[in-house]
Parts: structure tokens; C-alpha cells; sequence
């Protein structure tokens, strides 16, 4: 999210409302809404949708706007490449696969792409 590596993170508070990052160079205050979903926590909801929309649409790039940041198809791509087992890779998919509409035609391709790779294997 902030491209520096964990070396150069002192410390990551989280507070109610909101994650506080201190590293070199970086005192950030993010919100939780930022974050992509995960599996291990409940489903996305219907209310946490229409928050991200809300969230991106306030980015001057028009293409920024209808979609998710784009890190967060790196940290499922992530993901993907580093499950465990063929039900977490599952897992990891359906969420995807749930919340589509946050990526462009090109990123959900990828991550496609990615997910038949490591199914193959």
C-alpha cells in the first residue's frame, strides 16, 4: 500500500476506526475501509460495497474511480500464490469472485489467469 518494506515499519497501532502506520518517512492514519477483504472474516456485505465504491470514487483518475486501488489485485495475486492448500486457493477465488466488480476487464483477467495457473499445479 505504501510501497516501503517491513524493515523500515516501526510500529502499526490499530485504533477503532482506523489503522496508524509509523515507518520512515511515514505517519498514516488509514482507514479500515482501504483494506481488501480477506478470507477468514465474514463475507463482504452489501453496506461494505457500497463503501468502497463511495471511497474510490473520490479519485481524480477517472479509471481509479470505478474501481478498486490497484495493490489490491497485487495482494491477491499474492494470496493466490501463496495458499496453502487447494481449499484456501478455493477460498481465495470465490472472495474474487464475489467482489468482481471491484476490478477492471484487464486486472480480473490476471487474476484469473493467476488462479488457473496455481490450479493446474
Amino acid at each position: 500500500m505504501f510501497r516501503i518494506g517491513f524493515e523500515n515499519i516501526y510500529s502499526v497501532e490499530f485504533w477503532r476506526y482506523v489503522v496508524y502506520v509509523h515507518g520512515k518517512g511515514l505517519r498514516k492514519f488509514v482507514s479500515y475501509a482501504y483494506f481488501p477483504p480477506i478470507i477468514r472474516v465474514g463475507s463482504p456485505t452489501s453496506p461494505d460495497c457500497t463503501k468502497w465504491r463511495k471511497r474510490w470514487t473520490k479519485h481524480h483518475s477517472y479509471t481509479e474511480r470505478k474501481h478498486a486501488p490497484y495493490w489490491w489485485a497485487e495482494f491477491w495475486t499474492l494470496q493466490l500464490s501463496e495458499a496453502t492448500s487447494d481449499c484456501i486457493l478455493q477460498n481465495w477465488w470465490q472472495l474474487i469472485t464475489f467482489i468482481n466488480f471491484a476490478f477492471s476487464e484487464e486486472k480480473l483477467e490476471q487474476l484469473h489467469s493467476s488462479y488457473r495457473q496455481l490450479e493446474m499445479m
